[in-house]
């Protein structure tokens, strides 16, 4: 799972530090200006999904 970074990484660790801090587990939420950005987001969000699938089949 992930992303290559687009731009360089910058943009994507940015994205992926502002999902984070801010609880981002939907990749729909993300959005920016940039694709970098935008694709750290989901990475981050998309990694918030599988920890919560993986919790859900323990169950």
């Amino acid at each position: 799972m992930g992303y290559s970074c687009s731009d360089g990484c910058s943009g994507h660790e940015a994205g992926y530090e502002w999902a984070e801090e801010n609880d981002i587990d939907d990749p729909d939420d993300c959005e920016g200006n940039s694709d970098s950005f935008i694709e750290g987001c989901q990475a981050y969000a998309e990694e918030k999904q599988a920890e919560s699938h993986a919790h859900a089949d323990e169950d």
